[in-house]
């Protein structure tokens, strides 16, 4: 049975019970439809979405919901499993609270940057609530699984956003993962849906696809190869032109990720410390 959504009234009143039973202090940063709500974008939702930086804050939090009768849910969809959050967090009413720390989707990481952005929104008694960025929410929802957050990214775009803030935070986040490239397919989704071109969309295809090829040649270069392997060996994969191939190893060399040295008439490409295998 799906589960009834919830009014700004009562996620108000939910953050007020909540900040009367903390006995000091505690910050959370809002960054899913309940964000949006308070913007005036969304007139409900079914959960919400925050972030916790601090382990104690963490801790008072999930005992002040436990006060008030909620209890953590176990058994959780894959969809929800894939966020990552900290705790899952539930009352009688089917309302519901999930709680990440420092880091959402098990990979994006609230950076020093993205606490920077949040505006302070609110304070319920020992409870300071602030608002994630705009663009910031649109990254996250950019990255998950969830269907539902697709129409959420046209809602923001539609508001306006700073394009340049986006890239910017998703080519710095770390983590071995591409998180240009989930962005980008996500962005594909909202134009094939609603005809919706961002304009980091072209950039972002570029970055994913230097980012996969230099993943794959500095992986495949724990031995040294010539161009020719390395060229085989990569339009095997990847189906691409020789120009494109040559512009990309080009730009491995000048940022130094690969090197390359002379051996009779031909060059051998190598990296100086290659992945040992086992």
């Amino acid at each position: 049975m799906a589960r009834r959504k919830f009014n700004l009234k009562y996620i108000e009143n939910e953050l007020k019970n909540i900040g009367k039973r903390i006995p000091k202090k505690v910050k959370v940063v809002l960054i899913g439809g309940a964000n949006m709500m308070y913007r005036g974008l969304k007139a409900a939702t079914k959960d919400v979405d925050l972030v916790i930086m601090d382990p104690n804050d963490l801790k008072l939090f999930s005992e002040a919901l436990f006060d008030l009768g909620y209890f953590e849910v176990k058994h959780l969809s894959k969809e929800y499993t894939n966020l990552g959050a900290s705790s899952v967090m539930r009352n009688e009413d089917g309302f519901q609270y999930d709680i990440f720390y420092k880091q959402v989707c098990n990979a994006l990481i609230i950076t020093p940057r993205i606490i920077k952005r949040a505006e302070k929104f609110g304070q319920f008694k020992n409870l300071t609530v602030s608002l994630m960025s705009p663009e910031d929410v649109f990254l996250f929802k950019g990255i998950t699984e969830r269907s539902a957050d697709l129409e959420d990214m046209r809602i923001l775009v539609e508001q306006g956003l700073d394009w340049e803030i986006i890239l910017d935070e998703c080519q710095k986040q770390e983590g071995e993962r591409i998180w240009e490239a989930f962005l980008h397919l996500k962005l594909e989704e909202l134009q094939d849906k609603y005809r919706i071109r961002t304009p980091i969309t072209g950039k972002l295809r570029q970055i994913s696809e230097y980012r996969l090829l230099r993943d794959m040649i500095t992986s495949f270069l724990g031995d040294e190869r010539t161009y020719k392997e390395l060229s085989d060996y990569i339009q095997e994969k990847l189906h691409c032109s020789d120009s494109w191939i040559r512009k990309h190893i080009s730009t491995m060399l000048k940022e130094g990720l690969i090197q390359r040295k002379r051996h009779g008439r031909t060059f051998i490409y190598y990296r100086e410390n290659p992945i040992k295998k086992d």
